[in-house]
């Protein structure tokens, strides 16, 4: 009798066998390579919010500034090609001697002096006058993405 039994009980091929553990590993394959972009997406955005926010940071900072009799004079004498930052927790203006040139802020090298009393964690930042009287500033926040490209992030912010 329980020969009978075993004849009758039919099990997979290896070839059903094979074709099953082929589709669960394409399931997986797909599902990793979704997740790790997401993870990428959402370092990236966090990045970019962190860069956003150390910029806000300054905008206020000058802000607040630029509402003392002694800073509003000390921002008006700030010519476009003195950049600078605003040390946040004593409120001193750094001026950046020697700081890259506007014209050249896209291509320059992160590493660089200009950038060496203006960094936040992994975060440069600068800020500059758009023009000799303008009120119009540009704070621009840039960091070496994990993707490793570079990031940046600007702010404008205009003197009322």
């Amino acid at each position: 009798m329980i020969n009978t039994m075993r004849k009758n009980q039919d099990g997979d091929t290896i070839i059903e066998v094979l074709i099953a553990i082929a589709i669960v590993a394409s399931v997986l394959g797909i599902t990793y390579s979704i997740m790790n972009r997401n993870l990428a997406i959402m370092r990236n955005n966090q990045e970019r919010t962190e860069a956003t926010r150390i910029g806000e940071s300054q905008v206020e900072a000058l802000k607040s500034r630029v509402q003392t009799a002694s800073g509003e004079a000390e921002i008006a004498a700030i010519s476009d090609s003195q950049p600078f930052c605003i040390e946040i927790t004593s409120g001193n203006i750094d001026y950046l001697s020697s700081a890259v040139p506007a014209s050249n802020l896209a291509t320059a090298n992160l590493s660089s002096s200009a950038y060496d009393t203006c960094i936040r964690s992994f975060y440069s930042y600068v800020i500059r006058r758009n023009a000799p009287g303008d009120p119009t500033f540009t704070i621009t926040v840039r960091w070496d993405t994990i993707s490793r490209g570079r990031g940046e992030v600007r702010v404008v912010y205009r003197i009322p």
